[in-house]
């Protein structure tokens, strides 16, 4: 684990309320983008915490095994299970905007400076986090938040995987440079979080 990296003492479930506090002022509500949502379980969790201070939620995942990731690229079931899951529960809501599609491609319908927070739980491999950071970095506004999960993978999790198909943490170091002594981690022993302002 990098020694320079700070740590939160929540958990990611506790990030709403740290982008809350930060960044709603009680009238301008914020516009927020997970890159990577699959079934949908953290979106369960953050929704109800948000839900006051969002006016729009996008929620961007490929939702199909066609040039997904190895470890997706033999789900496409899963996928599509994933995708109705999420649509039934979330898609009716005016608040939420469904994106179907790679998430660097889905990145460029985003103006640069749009959204106040985006959290990627998307591709793991190095080159995959890579470009998701370099994609959706600029579409975060001066002041806001980029975060993203499984920083740091349990020993055994890593060790039962090739080489490279978990690059989160060395993406984040390659692409932030100096600034990952402004990287804090969220408090989970494994899979940490990143959150950058």
């Amino acid at each position: 684990m990098n020694p320079k990296f700070k740590h939160l003492p929540v958990s990611r479930e506790g990030l709403p309320e740290i982008i809350k506090d930060n960044l709603f002022d009680g009238t301008n509500k914020l516009k927020i983008a997970e890159v990577g949502v699959f079934y949908g379980y953290y979106l369960d969790k953050y929704y109800p915490k948000f839900e006051d201070a969002v006016s729009e939620f996008h929620l961007i995942d490929l939702w199909s095994a066609e040039n997904n990731d190895d470890l997706h690229s033999k789900k496409d079931d899963k996928l599509k299970i994933a995708y109705d899951r999420v649509m039934s529960r979330h898609g009716h809501k005016d608040n939420v905007f469904m994106h179907k599609g790679s998430s660097v491609d889905m990145a460029d319908e985003f103006e640069d400076a749009s959204l106040d927070y985006v959290y990627i739980d998307a591709d793991h491999r190095y080159e995959g986090v890579l470009a998701d950071i370099t994609a959706w970095y600029p579409k975060v506004k001066s002041g806001g938040f980029i975060c993203g999960h499984d920083t740091y993978p349990s020993p055994g999790h890593e060790a039962g995987n090739e080489q490279d198909s978990f690059g989160v943490a060395r993406a984040v170091e390659d692409f932030f440079g100096d600034e990952v002594e402004n990287i804090h981690l969220t408090n989970e022993r494994y899979f940490q979080s990143l959150v950058y302002r």
